[in-house]
Formats: C-alpha cells, structure tokens, sequence
C-alpha cells in the first residue's frame, strides 16, 4: 500500500537523506531469530535504501531545505510453517511432529517520505514480503534469508523515484 501528496513536487528536492532503520515495535531477539539477525536486517536495509535511492537522488548528510528525508521502519520479522496445498496437510502433520518442516521467513516494512525542511509528509508505504525458507524449525533466521526481499523494496523506491520525476 502507498500513498502520495498528490501536491507533490519531487523536482523541489535536490538530495536525499535516509535516516537510520528502526525496528518498531522493538522486538525480542529470540534464539531463532537472535539480535544479530535484526542488526543484520536493519544494516542492510539502510544499505540497500542508500545504494538505490542514491540512484535518483545524492545522498545527503542529514535533513534540511531541499532535502528528502526516508525514514524507514521494520515492522515485522518472522519465520512459521508454510503450507502449498492442501494435500500438504498430511505431510505437514508429520513433518511438524518430527521439526523437519519448512519455514517461510517474513519482513515487513513501513516506510514515510518527508520534507527535510519542514517535516511535512510526502508519502508513504508499507509493504510485506517472504524470504528464502528455513528448513526446519530449529533452523536460526540471518539476514542474508530477507536480502532479497530488502533488495527489491529498494529497487521499486528507486523506480517510483524516476516515475515521479518524469511526471
């Protein structure tokens, strides 16, 4: 889901400065997924946003007139038993019992756009996505399980970056 100023100008805006991800609510790192995964997760994301963004827009070193701030928040890390069909049932039944089951891995991501000289907001999202699947429930989740899902959220922010200049 997104939703942008239709006011708008994107042409106003000379640099970019993304601030530092958080994650909200602040999770408990668990023995499944431990904090270093979540400092993994941010760290990367922060990258990512920096290199693609960085595509449309010079990165900037903090928010002020001219500048668009991105302020970027994990909402959501997980990893649960999936299921394809329901066929699968039986399976997963058996596969639950003996912990051998597939894991789908989980991220989720909202993301506000502002006025770095005056706080204003410019748009929004929020988007969702699955990562590689762990292999069993014992399985611990790294950051490396969502990088795709990060590499394509940031891909899609620089695409609608060009789309909104070119209007």
């Amino acid at each position: 889901m997104r939703w942008v100023d239709p006011q708008l100008d994107i042409n106003q805006f000379t640099c970019v400065y993304i601030e530092p991800t958080q994650l909200y609510p602040k999770p408990q790192p668990s023995v499944k997924i431990p904090q270093a995964t979540l400092n993994g997760i941010t760290n990367y994301y922060d990258q990512a946003l920096k290199r693609e963004v960085g595509k449309a827009l010079p990165l900037a070193a903090g928010p002020g007139p001219g500048v668009m701030a991105v302020r970027a928040a994990i909402t959501a890390v997980s990893s649960k038993p999936y299921e394809v069909i329901p066929i699968a049932l039986v399976a997963a039944a058996v596969s639950s019992a003996s912990g051998i089951r597939d894991q789908d891995t989980d991220l989720a991501t909202e993301a506000v756009f502002l006025d770095g000289g005056n706080n204003k907001v410019l748009a929004q999202v929020v988007r969702k996505g699955t990562g590689k699947p762990l292999e069993n429930e014992s399985q611990v989740m790294k950051a490396d399980d969502v990088k795709g899902v990060i590499d394509g959220w940031a891909s899609d922010l620089h695409q609608s970056f060009l789309k909104l200049k070119s209007k």
